[in-house]
């Protein structure tokens, strides 16, 4: 028994010595291999400065506003007068979004030409994004094989020789409507703009929806307000929609979200959705209706949209490239 407490006694009495020698061993043998870690991330971190990109110059900006305090009410003066003195390629910030500005042809060249295929896609706004369908039109959508494949068809069925030539009985028929509202402003005033503008609405959209299109009885919807309003209405309104101020725009966070709830761009934005693809659907249910007449002049661009859906749902090895659906049908039609 005395035996074994004087074991415990020197073992207790060597244990402190033992540690700290094997810790000592310990760190002397990591020394070389606490330098080559320190060592390896300040190369990296090197390495990682020198990877990073060479921004352009640009005029200093605030916290949270970026450069939009400097952008006054004439935007291409204003841009003009920052150029001058930043160059003519310049880096701004609009809100948190960044925006390289060029004003030289040089610089120009150099984008439109050199570097076209990195700089053709269009900016990602709330209003393009939700009224075409996230991004299912040609417009908006990012360069990509769905803008080639949906480039192709828009070509072909709306901008070939043979659809140019037949579909001349739409030119033909708008020019005499124009004729007619003209002759019927007995010597008023004419805003000849809206005209030539109804005039090309016309065309483009019987050559896309048909014969249906410019029928009054078939191009009204919903009641509001007591009274009818036409697809025409929703177009211009969708058009604004787009072009209209989104604080998403520019603080593409929940913040810029919060604003367009809160001043009620959301809400503007998802009524003029709403009633454009309520008429969307009509159109749609009409070139599916199995008793619809064949066209006499042809098949227009929902016909051909629509069969390219038939088609893709038949096949269900998917050969087509890009998916089609009653959506995509949708997003191409809301270009104007």
């Amino acid at each position: 028994m005395e035996e074994s407490m004087a074991t415990t006694t020197v073992l207790d009495g060597c244990l402190p010595e033992q540690w700290q020698r094997a810790t000592t061993t310990l760190l002397l043998a990591l020394l070389p291999v606490l330098f080559f870690i320190l060592f390896a991330a300040r190369g990296g971190r090197r390495r990682s400065w020198s990877r990073k990109p060479r921004l352009p110059p640009g005029p200093p900006r605030l916290p949270i506003l970026g450069n939009l305090h400097q952008l006054g009410a004439l935007p291409h003066q204003s841009l003009r007068d920052l150029a001058r003195r930043h160059g003519p390629v310049m880096l701004l910030r609009l809100g948190s979004v960044p925006a390289v500005v060029v004003s030289s042809s040089s610089a120009a060249r150099e984008v439109m030409k050199v570097h076209d295929a990195d700089c053709c896609s269009r900016p990602d706004t709330a209003g393009s994004r939700r009224l075409s369908y996230e991004h299912k039109d040609v417009a908006f959508t990012p360069y990509s094989e769905y803008w080639r494949e949906m480039r192709k068809l828009f070509v072909v069925e709306l901008l070939s020789t043979r659809r140019v030539q037949a579909t001349t009985y739409a030119r033909e028929a708008e020019v005499e409507k124009l004729i007619r509202r003209l002759s019927s402003a007995e010597g008023e005033p004419v805003y000849l703009e809206d005209h030539i503008f109804g005039v090309m609405d016309g065309v483009i959209g019987t050559v896309a929806l048909g014969n249906i299109y410019g029928t009054e009885h078939q191009f009204t919807h919903r009641k509001r307000k007591g009274g009818h309003f036409h697809f025409h209405d929703v177009l211009d309104e969708a058009v604004r929609a787009k072009a209209s101020f989104n604080a998403e725009d520019y603080f593409p966070n929940a913040a810029g979200r919060l604003l367009d709830r809160l001043t009620g761009a959301a809400a503007r934005r998802e009524k003029v959705f709403r009633d454009l693809d309520a008429f969307f659907d009509v159109f749609i249910d009409q070139h599916l209706d199995p008793a619809r007449a064949t066209p006499e002049n042809g098949p227009d661009l929902i016909d051909v949209m629509v069969g390219l859906m038939k088609q893709q749902e038949q096949d269900a090895a998917g050969s087509s490239p890009v998916s089609f659906t009653r959506d995509n049908i949708k997003g191409l039609l809301s270009v104007r």
